[in-house]
């Protein structure tokens, strides 16, 4: 979710992960956190499926 909207942590609400993940509001927040710092970090989820020789 957050990768579709360029990391903007803004952008992806709290409850739309807590439903897509049927989880509750602090583990979401955690998730969303730890999402936006991987990919701040240079994380790529789909970094394999781009690359033919993987």
């Amino acid at each position: 979710m957050l990768h579709l909207v360029g990391g903007d942590v803004e952008a992806v609400p709290l409850k739309d992960i807590q439903e897509a993940l049927s989880i509750g509001r602090t583990a979401a927040s955690e998730l969303r956190t730890a999402a936006v710092e991987l990919l701040k970090a240079g994380y790529q989820p789909d970094a394999i499926l781009d690359d033919p020789s993987a």
